[in-house]
């Protein structure tokens, strides 16, 4: 839905209750004070243009009591209509019932995604990303959303419920928070209130999330439920859960406890044929891709380590020449990017090294060439 919005219109939010003012309008977002002074960051297709009489509440209407007749001493009292009326009027006080739930044909199966929508894609890496439960079925949906912090503990991001055939913003985040975004999870359940339906297993559902493709242009691409480009990333499709396999879960968990160990040792030599010629190596220097744990550890102790496996890799392929090698470092504030710039011009300076593809890797990725 397109809104000519502006700062200072009095709106309400499309798929939440409630509303308020807008204060200023940045990067496809409105931020609007509500009636407590705070600012709601809400996407400017989500915001309702509304009259200045506009409450976002019912009005009240106080009862109107009509005065009772005169009620026999003697005997049994009588019930009389003005008795009814009060309670007739009373029941005016009752909040009005919800709409009807949109249901629509073929939705009695689960179809669920998690979506990233840029704030803007022409600064992939810079701008923020807004993240969305759709339920595209006809039942509601009660969901937890997590990620994982420390070997099996957790986090929660966001729980709420998702009404049928809708979609709900469940948080926003800058590009240097995507790290804490490598494994996620969702618990879901499904059911309706207004009809009897076929009853759905809740689901737990982990996802290790490719946070590369947060950086990546081809990435974001035109779907069904947004007016920009999105990365859907489907949770059950056709009732069937998408996660992670059981097994893989478990691989991964083990991966994470063998990793600190695995660091210390020597890397086995990868297969020169396929890594050699046109094939581009990718290294992905974040902190958590190379450490189970930094507790512990200063931030000159983890850019010591970043830089020693910088070292480790380009000390190996220095006698491959033509090799193409892209370090992942991530946009952050530039530090661990400049400390890798400073290693090439002073270790290395027969390497021609530059920013890697925007498309491909954002702003957070160096490529070298060994000559």
């Amino acid at each position: 839905m397109k809104n000519q919005l502006k700062a200072g219109d009095k709106i309400r939010f499309l798929n939440a209750v409630g509303g308020g003012r807008v204060t200023r309008i940045e990067r496809g977002l409105a931020y609007v004070e509500d009636e407590n002074g705070f600012e709601i960051p809400t996407p400017v297709h989500e915001c309702v243009v509304v009259q200045e009489e506009d409450t976002f509440i019912p009005a009240y209407k106080p009862p109107k009591i009509e005065p009772k007749p005169h009620v026999p001493t003697s005997g049994q009292p009588k019930v009389t209509k003005a008795d009814f009326s009060v309670r007739s009027e009373h029941s005016e006080m009752t909040p009005e019932p919800k709409l009807p739930h949109t249901y629509l044909p073929g939705g009695n199966k689960l179809n669920v995604y998690l979506a990233f929508v840029s704030t803007d894609l022409k600064k992939l890496g810079q701008s923020s990303y807004l993240a969305y439960i759709v339920n595209d079925s006809n039942y509601i949906l009660h969901f937890v959303y997590m990620n994982r912090t420390e070997g099996t503990r957790w986090h929660l991001r966001h729980a709420e419920t998702v009404e049928p055939n809708m979609k709900v913003l469940i948080e926003q985040f800058e590009a240097t928070r995507l790290n804490d975004l490598e494994h996620i999870a969702i618990q879901i359940v499904a059911y309706q209130t207004d009809r009897r339906f076929d009853l759905k297993k809740p689901v737990n559902i982990e996802h290790a999330l490719d946070t590369v493709k947060f950086f990546k242009l081809h990435s974001f691409t035109e779907n069904d439920f947004f007016d920009e480009p999105a990365m859907l990333l489907p949770l059950i499709e056709d009732d069937r859960p998408m996660g992670m396999k059981k097994n893989d879960a478990e691989k991964i968990e083990q991966a994470l406890k063998q990793k600190k160990h695995m660091a210390s040792t020597p890397a086995r030599k990868p297969d020169a044929k396929k890594i050699r010629g046109e094939h581009i190596i990718e290294v992905d220097l974040h902190a958590a891709e190379l450490l189970d744990s930094t507790r512990g550890m200063e931030a000159k102790d983890i850019l010591e380590y970043q830089l020693s496996k910088f070292r480790e890799v380009m000390d190996r392929e220095l006698k491959h020449h033509g090799q193409k090698i892209v370090f992942i470092h991530g946009k952050g504030e530039g530090v661990l990017r400049r400390a890798v710039e400073q290693e090439l011009k002073r270790k290395y300076p027969q390497c021609r090294f530059q920013d890697a593809s925007f498309r491909e890797y954002g702003f957070g990725a160096t490529m070298v060439t060994v000559k």
